[in-house]
């Protein structure tokens, strides 16, 4: 006699559906689709005895990612994104394609599970007799895929989608789930609650979010975006966020060995993700484990931790340098180049090596590289590290030290460097630099009128002003600080504000009387005090002095004094150049103008040049086009180099006369020289070029008087800089010299500076 089987009876005059299944089986609708689906959260007794059910009900699931197999009607399409493709599901959808797949069954229809992954799954699920309805799932179909759906007419439902007014949806409150869940953990006593979302720009998240914020608002808690991350669409992503988070928490209280051991366990889980290398690398650097914190950066791929790898790298090598290895210090101080190209620290470094073994070429080769370094060595380093910024400063210093640098190529770095990274986290980054050198080399720079620029710079006026004062009782004669105090009461608005204007700038103009800009800045002031009825001594003068300045900024009355004529006769039509006064800009050069940049290749000389808008102290509006040259090494059979801004279109003359003038600014090196250029043929205006003076910083006014004689004439200024210094220009005109002259003009062209 056999035994009898547990296995339950197959029932071959008709198959149950799948609530009969779950029914029989003791679990709930989801675990069967799961389990007949092959999900690896199913325990394997529970698959088991799920499957025999089935089986012996004749249960089969629908065909399941096998393609669209949709030859006949009676099938509904559940369409997924590529993202939450069948692979993919969690358990919230697999409890909502149970769902529908139980009420499919009950109505005789059966479901067909389609990823959408190119436009052929649009055609070919609208055409005609295919499906007889979609249920589009998840919160990432496209919207034009939607509008097509619900062109074709097909019936459409919307699940875990924020609904539409003319499509059926079905979703979860998302913002006051989060919420309830919010003040449930306040409510427990929590105060720093995280926030962790796949994605903050999804709207289902956003929701989840406003919910999360508000449950804080309303227990007196502000926000910290600290404490909200993004993390992988998988339960992985979010645990793994969550202890990246909880690191940064006891990273935040100083407690960085207890952070370690939290990333610990997500690196031993997560092996290659690279902000867990970079993240544990920052935890290591505050402990002082170089080595480790040096693996762990490199092991992250560097990305956004540069500055402290460049930093970790100098340590290293200063700890090698100490134990007598200096071979061991090289190959550090080498890394750290090729990681940052402008590091003097380390550049300094390997020159001393190189001197230490006795390598001439190799000393050789270094010191061409601190004397003709590039751009990326005056950038400002971009972190909340000061040390990089420190050692760049005490490398500034020794250079100067070594006779590598003259101090005029320190003062030309550290114009620029205020010029370009003032704002944000590069000023503070800045001043931390600016303070090391002054501390190492007090005597060579007025640092205190450089901090005080600075300040300036970043708009901290009440600091700039006690800075300008300190510098100018350290350095009395120290004009431009006086200039300076001007235009930072000026900025006040005030009457107070604005007869301290004027007084400043008239004791600067006794210091500096051809500064253009002081004898405006200066008229603007008296001319405000005027208007309130104010009088003070400063300004006794400014009417009377009003036409001796003013001829010399006005084209009119410069054009009659050169031609010999009465200002009457001279008539100048429209100024024909775009963009003169620099105001709008786009990116790195002014709008209407290209960046000129000769040197460092065949025929030109090596040097290097920078080009930028002067926003302190432009001679009008709020923009000048600034060009400063770091250092420029002139060679035996290339020509001299030279930079600056150059208009982008030619302007087309008519034969004639003509006026192209400019304020301009520079502060020369030694040999280097301003320059003007027009045109390649003399017979349009000039050829060649027309040379300036040094203005020793102080704006003056450049006129040029030519003749057209071309009728196909037309010309594209190029105002730039020759050699090294730093030039600004600003207010520049074209126009025609209209109507007869009383008298004929001298020989041309003419070059005239006021």
């Amino acid at each position: 006699m056999m035994a009898a089987s547990t296995r339950p009876k197959r029932n071959c005059n008709r198959s149950h559906g799948i609530r009969a299944v779950a029914k029989a089986a003791g679990v709930s609708i989801s675990t069967v689709s799961r389990a007949l689906r092959g999900y690896h959260d199913v325990n394997p007794q529970t698959r088991q005895r799920v499957q025999e059910v089935a089986a012996a009900l004749g249960y089969s699931p629908n065909p399941i990612g096998q393609g669209l197999v949709l030859g006949r009607s009676g099938y509904v399409a559940v369409l997924f994104s590529r993202r939450h493709s069948p692979a993919l599901l969690d358990r919230f959808y697999a409890e909502v394609l149970g769902g529908i797949e139980a009420v499919l069954e009950a109505n005789g229809l059966s479901l067909v599970l389609v990823t959408l992954q190119s436009l052929d799954v649009q055609r070919r699920l609208t055409s005609r007799g295919r499906v007889d309805g979609v249920v589009a799932l998840g919160c990432d179909i496209p919207l034009a895929f939607v509008r097509t759906l619900q062109r074709s007419s097909l019936p459409l439902v919307l699940v875990d989608q924020p609904g539409w007014a003319s499509v059926p949806s079905v979703t979860v409150d998302n913002e006051a789930g989060a919420y309830a869940a919010t003040r449930h953990l306040l409510g427990r006593g929590r105060r720093r609650v995280a926030f962790i979302a796949e994605s903050l720009s999804d709207r289902n998240f956003a929701l989840r979010k406003r919910g999360y914020e508000r449950a804080l608002r309303e227990a007196g808690l502000p926000r910290d975006r600290g404490l909200v991350a993004e993390g992988a669409p998988e339960s992985e992503g979010g645990y793994l966020a969550a202890r990246r988070l909880l690191a940064q928490a006891y990273a935040a209280q100083n407690r960085p060995r207890e952070a370690l051991e939290v990333l610990d366990r997500a690196a031993a889980d997560f092996p290659d993700d690279p902000m867990v290398a970079l993240e544990r690398g920052d935890l290591y650097d505050m402990i002082g484990d170089v080595e480790a914190a040096i693996r762990e950066y490199e092991r992250g791929h560097v990305g956004s931790r540069r500055v402290p790898l460049a930093v970790n790298l100098l340590k290293a090598a200063e700890a090698q340098v100490a134990q007598g290895h200096l071979d061991q210090a090289a190959r550090l101080w080498q890394r750290a180049l090729a990681l940052d190209p402008g590091n003097l620290a380390a550049a300094l470094g390997l020159l001393d090596f190189y001197r230490h073994l006795g390598d001439a070429d190799g000393a050789a080769e270094i010191t061409a590289r601190l004397r003709r370094f590039g751009p990326e060595a005056v950038a400002v380093p971009v972190d909340l590290d000061f040390r990089l910024p420190r050692a760049q400063g005490r490398a500034m210093a020794r250079l100067v030290e070594e006779g590598l640098w003259d101090p005029g190529t320190l003062e030309r770095v550290v114009a620029v460097q205020l010029a370009r990274s003032s704002g944000g986290l590069e000023g503070l980054m800045l001043e931390r630099l600016l303070q090391e050198v002054a501390a190492r080399r007090p005597e060579l720079r007025p640092w205190t009128f450089y901090l005080a620029e600075l300040a300036h710079r970043r708009g901290d006026l009440g600091r700039a002003e006690a800075l300008y004062r300190t510098a100018l009782e350290l350095h009395p004669d120290l004009a431009v600080a006086l200039r300076r105090l001007g235009a930072v009461a000026e900025a006040a608005g005030t009457a107070e504000g604005t007869a301290a204007a004027a007084a400043f700038y008239w004791r600067y103009l006794q210091a500096v009387p051809e500064d253009l800009r002081g004898w405006a800045r200066w008229a603007a002031a008296c001319a405000a005090l005027r208007a309130r009825g104010i009088a003070i001594p400063a300004c006794a003068e400014a009417a009377a002095d009003r036409p001796a300045w003013g001829v010399r900024m006005e084209d009119r009355a410069i054009v009659a004094e050169v031609l010999g004529v009465p200002a009457a006769a001279v008539v100048l039509g429209e100024n024909r150049v775009p963009n003169g006064g620099f105001e709008a800009w786009e990116r790195e050069a002014p709008a209407g103008w290209v960046w000129s940049d000769m040197s460092n290749r065949p025929p030109w000389s090596p040097a290097l040049f920078l080009g930028g808008a002067e926003t302190l102290e432009p001679f009008a509006g709020t923009r000048a086009a600034r060009v400063d040259g770091l250092w420029a090494a002139p060679e035996a059979g290339r020509k001299e180099a030279r930079a600056g801004f150059w208009l982008a279109q030619p302007i087309p003359l008519s034969p004639g006369l003509y006026v192209l003038s400019f304020m301009y600014r520079a502060r020369l090196a030694p040999g280097a020289r301003v320059g003007v250029w027009v045109s390649e043929r003399p017979e349009v205006l000039f050829a060649g070029e027309r040379w300036l003076p040094d203005t020793r910083g102080a704006w003056r006014k450049a006129l040029l008087i030519a003749r057209n004689e071309a009728t196909d004439g037309a010309v594209r200024p190029l105002l730039r800089l020759w050699g090294g210094g730093e030039v600004a220009f600003d207010e520049v005109a074209l126009r025609a010299l209209q109507g007869p002259l009383p008298a004929a003009p001298p020989q041309l062209p003419l070059v005239v500076v006021r």
